[in-house]
Protein backbone atom coordinates (compact mmCIF):
# COMPACT_ATOMS: atom_id res chain seq x y z
CA UNK A 1 0.00 0.00 0.00
CA UNK A 2 2.53 2.64 -0.77
CA UNK A 3 0.50 5.61 -1.37
CA UNK A 4 -1.64 4.96 1.48
CA UNK A 5 0.05 5.71 5.10
CA UNK A 6 -0.41 3.29 7.90
CA UNK A 7 -2.75 5.84 9.05
CA UNK A 8 -5.22 5.20 6.45
CA UNK A 9 -5.15 1.52 6.11
CA UNK A 10 -5.70 1.35 9.96
CA UNK A 11 -9.07 4.01 9.27
CA UNK A 12 -9.97 1.82 6.19
CA UNK A 13 -9.84 -1.46 8.11
CA UNK A 14 -11.70 0.03 10.83
CA UNK A 15 -14.29 1.56 8.56
CA UNK A 16 -14.47 -1.84 6.43
CA UNK A 17 -14.48 -4.18 9.69
CA UNK A 18 -17.88 -2.11 10.91
CA UNK A 19 -19.56 -3.01 7.72
CA UNK A 20 -18.29 -6.92 7.88
CA UNK A 21 -20.31 -7.42 11.02
CA UNK A 22 -19.85 -10.40 13.59
CA UNK A 23 -17.67 -13.00 13.27
CA UNK A 24 -14.36 -12.17 11.65
CA UNK A 25 -15.00 -12.33 8.31
CA UNK A 26 -13.03 -10.15 5.83
CA UNK A 27 -15.99 -9.38 3.30
CA UNK A 28 -18.70 -6.84 3.24
CA UNK A 29 -21.73 -7.13 1.08
CA UNK A 30 -21.77 -5.34 -2.24
CA UNK A 31 -25.13 -2.76 -1.33
CA UNK A 32 -23.43 -1.72 1.52
CA UNK A 33 -20.47 -0.35 -0.52
CA UNK A 34 -22.52 3.13 -1.11
CA UNK A 35 -22.37 3.33 3.07
CA UNK A 36 -19.18 1.93 3.10
CA UNK A 37 -17.48 4.50 1.50
CA UNK A 38 -19.68 7.32 2.72
CA UNK A 39 -18.20 6.66 6.19
CA UNK A 40 -15.24 7.32 4.55
CA UNK A 41 -15.90 10.43 3.08
CA UNK A 42 -16.46 9.58 -0.16
CA UNK A 43 -19.73 10.24 -2.18
CA UNK A 44 -20.12 8.73 -5.34
CA UNK A 45 -22.79 8.92 -7.52
CA UNK A 46 -24.72 6.17 -8.70
CA UNK A 47 -23.12 5.82 -12.05
CA UNK A 48 -19.89 5.78 -9.91
CA UNK A 49 -20.94 3.40 -7.49
CA UNK A 50 -22.13 1.02 -9.71
CA UNK A 51 -18.59 1.25 -11.58
CA UNK A 52 -17.20 0.69 -8.50
CA UNK A 53 -18.79 -1.98 -7.21
CA UNK A 54 -17.96 -3.57 -10.58
CA UNK A 55 -14.50 -3.09 -10.00
CA UNK A 56 -14.03 -4.58 -6.49
CA UNK A 57 -17.12 -6.82 -5.50
CA UNK A 58 -17.01 -10.46 -6.42
CA UNK A 59 -20.05 -12.95 -5.64
CA UNK A 60 -22.03 -9.90 -4.12
CA UNK A 61 -19.40 -9.40 -1.94
CA UNK A 62 -16.03 -7.31 -1.01
CA UNK A 63 -13.46 -8.74 -0.02
CA UNK A 64 -10.69 -6.87 2.38
CA UNK A 65 -7.87 -6.68 0.01
CA UNK A 66 -9.43 -6.10 -3.17
CA UNK A 67 -11.16 -2.67 -1.07
CA UNK A 68 -7.25 -1.77 0.21
CA UNK A 69 -6.21 -1.80 -3.47
CA UNK A 70 -9.23 0.24 -4.72
CA UNK A 71 -8.82 2.93 -1.92
CA UNK A 72 -5.29 3.12 -3.01
CA UNK A 73 -5.90 3.35 -6.63
CA UNK A 74 -8.78 5.90 -5.64
CA UNK A 75 -6.43 7.81 -3.34
CA UNK A 76 -3.31 8.32 -5.75
CA UNK A 77 -6.18 9.37 -8.41
CA UNK A 78 -7.76 11.82 -6.25
CA UNK A 79 -4.22 13.16 -5.21
CA UNK A 80 -3.86 13.34 -8.94
CA UNK A 81 -7.17 15.67 -10.10
CA UNK A 82 -6.22 18.25 -6.98
CA UNK A 83 -3.13 18.59 -7.69
CA UNK A 84 -4.00 19.46 -11.53
CA UNK A 85 -6.99 21.33 -10.30
CA UNK A 86 -4.46 23.29 -8.08
CA UNK A 87 -2.28 23.41 -11.70
CA UNK A 88 -4.85 25.30 -12.81
CA UNK A 89 -5.55 27.79 -10.25
CA UNK A 90 -1.73 28.55 -10.37
CA UNK A 91 -2.00 29.02 -13.99
CA UNK A 92 -4.71 31.48 -13.86
CA UNK A 93 -2.94 33.54 -11.28
CA UNK A 94 -0.30 33.80 -13.27
CA UNK A 95 -1.52 36.05 -15.80
CA UNK A 96 2.05 36.85 -17.47
CA UNK A 97 2.70 33.37 -17.87
CA UNK A 98 6.21 33.77 -15.99
CA UNK A 99 5.51 30.48 -13.58
CA UNK A 100 5.68 33.21 -10.85
CA UNK A 101 2.68 33.86 -8.54
CA UNK A 102 2.23 37.19 -5.95
CA UNK A 103 1.12 35.45 -2.87
CA UNK A 104 -0.15 38.50 -1.17
CA UNK A 105 -2.69 38.89 -4.38
CA UNK A 106 -3.17 35.25 -3.53
CA UNK A 107 -4.00 35.89 0.51
CA UNK A 108 -6.53 38.85 -0.11
CA UNK A 109 -8.26 36.50 -2.71
CA UNK A 110 -8.72 33.76 0.00
CA UNK A 111 -9.56 36.57 2.57
CA UNK A 112 -12.33 37.98 0.40
CA UNK A 113 -13.74 33.97 -0.35
CA UNK A 114 -13.48 33.52 3.51
CA UNK A 115 -11.27 29.96 2.23
CA UNK A 116 -10.07 29.08 6.21
CA UNK A 117 -6.51 29.31 4.48
CA UNK A 118 -5.34 32.50 5.07
CA UNK A 119 -3.28 31.97 8.23
CA UNK A 120 -1.97 28.93 6.45
CA UNK A 121 1.31 30.53 5.53
CA UNK A 122 1.40 33.87 7.18
CA UNK A 123 4.95 34.29 7.07
CA UNK A 124 5.18 33.73 3.50
CA UNK A 125 2.78 36.49 2.89
CA UNK A 126 3.91 39.44 3.84
CA UNK A 127 2.17 43.19 3.73
CA UNK A 128 1.82 44.31 0.12
CA UNK A 129 3.55 47.42 1.70
CA UNK A 130 6.91 44.91 1.56
CA UNK A 131 9.07 44.49 -2.02
CA UNK A 132 7.40 42.46 -4.31
CA UNK A 133 10.03 40.22 -5.15
CA UNK A 134 9.43 39.06 -1.66
CA UNK A 135 5.49 38.36 -2.52
CA UNK A 136 6.35 35.74 -5.92
CA UNK A 137 6.45 32.22 -5.71
CA UNK A 138 6.76 29.54 -8.04
CA UNK A 139 4.32 26.32 -8.76
CA UNK A 140 6.63 24.26 -6.25
CA UNK A 141 6.29 26.47 -3.54
CA UNK A 142 3.12 27.24 -4.07
CA UNK A 143 2.15 23.40 -3.94
CA UNK A 144 3.74 23.12 -0.93
CA UNK A 145 2.18 26.62 0.59
CA UNK A 146 -1.15 24.70 0.15
CA UNK A 147 -0.28 21.57 1.69
CA UNK A 148 0.09 19.37 -1.68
Amino acid sequence: MASLSEEMVGEIKEAFELFAGFGGTDTVEAKKLGTLLASLGMNMSDEELAATRGEVARDNVIHLDDFLVFMEKWTKEDRNRQEEELREVFQMLDKDGTGWVNMSEVHDILAKLGSGLEGKFPDDCPPRSEPPKENWVDWEKFKEMLGH
